[in-house]
Parts: C-alpha cells; structure tokens; sequence
C-alpha cells in the first residue's frame, strides 16, 4: 500500500492525491489450497479423471481419452510427460484429490477397453471403449442410462406380476379350502364338485 499521487497524476498531467494497496494473488491462491487441503472432502474435486497409461502408450490416446471424456462434460486430465510410470500417474491422482484414473495400455488398446479405477473404493472395472465416455459419466455421477432404468422398471414389473399372480393363485385355493363347492358363502348346489 501507499500514496500514488504522482502515478495517477502522470497519467491525467495535475496533481491528484491518491492512496492505494494491492494483493499477492500468489498468496491467495496458495492459502486457497492449503484450506482446501485441510477441508479435504467437503468440496468436489477439480478434476474427476485422470487418464493413465501403461507400457508404451504414447501421449496421443491419452489425449483422445481426454477429448472423449471433455466432450460428455467429464473434467479429465492427464499427464504431459511421453511415458509416464503407473505408480507416479496414481501417485498424482491420489495428491491431487482426483478420485478416478481411466487406464489405456497395450492390451487394453489391442481389446478394445479402458481399466476404470476407483480410488475411493480401490476397485477397479474394464469398460467397452464404444461405450466408455458415457459409463464413465454414469459411474461419477452415480446414475444411470434412461434405458437401464426402464429396463430396471420392467423386471420389477414383471416380478410384481408374477407375485400377484402367484397370490391370486394362493387365494383362489384358500377359499376352495374354506367353501369346496366353489361358493362364497358356503351355499353348494348338489351337482357342483370340489375343485382343486
């Protein structure tokens, strides 16, 4: 902070008293991540994907993984570095708060899938690469596709269904046991038999 009376007046040729101060925007942004480390978990991370490698897969896929996931609205990133190693990939991940690591290697390239890592959870699931950008939405957001759940309601339709028709079933011969000749109320014509 301080007087600026000559800075303003250079640039309006008279004399003009002026105070002013001014901010280390380094400083914020340090003490901005050092309160975000220390309320780890109460705000969502930046990023949610880092996209990986193994072997000798060049930058390249992880960059077209990258733009795949960008353009489902997923924040990726992954590392600038040709060949990075796996721990150091999951080593950043975990340090930078990102709970998600896609993995491409060789293999994964040759059957055409993507390793899905949960680091919260450490567990880890293969994924169709056609299919991956849109699960790997589903799986950090906790949703599902619209199909996947009308086919989730038609099975419990279905079940519903089958268990009221079981329970009819059970009904329907409990009153045979109640009234045999069929009636409600018990009242039997003398031809009628028991049905069961």
């Amino acid at each position: 902070g301080g007087r600026y009376d000559g800075l303003v007046g250079m640039f309006l040729g008279k004399p003009v008293p002026a105070v002013g101060c001014s901010i280390g925007i380094e400083r914020i942004a340090a003490y901005l991540r050092k309160r975000q480390k220390l309320a780890k978990g109460s705000a969502p991370p930046l990023v949610s994907v880092l996209v990986a490698s193994i072997g000798n897969v060049g930058i390249e896929h992880r960059m077209k993984l990258c733009s795949e996931l960008w353009s489902v609205g997923v924040s990726a990133m992954f590392i600038h570095i040709k060949n990075p190693k796996p721990r150091k990939q999951i080593e950043y991940a975990l340090s930078h708060s990102i709970p998600y690591v896609a993995i491409i290697g060789e293999n994964e390239l040759k059957e055409d899938i993507v390793q899905w890592k949960d680091l919260a959870q450490s567990r880890q699931i293969c994924i169709r690469r056609t299919d991956f950008p849109l699960r790997a939405r589903e799986l950090i957001s906790g949703t599902t596709t619209t199909e996947q759940k009308w086919d989730g309601i038609g099975r419990i339709c279905s079940n519903l269904s089958d268990k009221i028709s079981n329970l009819s079933d059970k009904i329907r011969r409990f009153c045979i046991q109640l009234w045999p000749c069929g009636s409600r109320f018990g009242a039997c014509a003398a031809n009628e038999t028991r049905v069961e």
